[in-house]
């Protein structure tokens, strides 16, 4: 038998938290490269870096919250997380990013 309501509205929450952590982690590598100015070779590093770790991200948060099955609302919460994300507080972040950013490599 399925899971509750109950139990879908916690994994589409949890869901809605990994896809905003992701946003987070993408701000982190946006911000190093306009403060740092990496060369184009670190650029394609952080590129593959940021896949390795977004999808750690969700393979992570779908084997926690959902035993590792695959749901619609499991995506659609990943992908809502992630949009509030960056419609709310990313352009503060990546402003406290640099800023540390800055601080951290002069």
């Amino acid at each position: 038998m399925g899971a509750s309501i109950s139990e879908q509205t916690l994994v589409f929450l949890a869901m809605c938290i990994c896809g905003a952590a992701v946003g987070v982690l993408f701000d982190i590598f946006r911000s190093f490269r306009l403060a740092v100015r990496p060369s184009e070779k670190a650029v394609h590093i952080s590129d593959f870096l940021f896949c390795v770790f977004a999808a750690l991200v969700f393979f992570w948060g779908i084997v926690r919250f959902n035993n590792g099955q695959l749901r619609w609302y499991v995506f659609l919460g990943a992908v809502l997380g992630a949009v509030i994300y960056f419609l709310t507080i990313s352009s503060y972040m990546i402003k406290l990013f640099i800023f540390v950013g800055k601080g951290t490599y002069k």
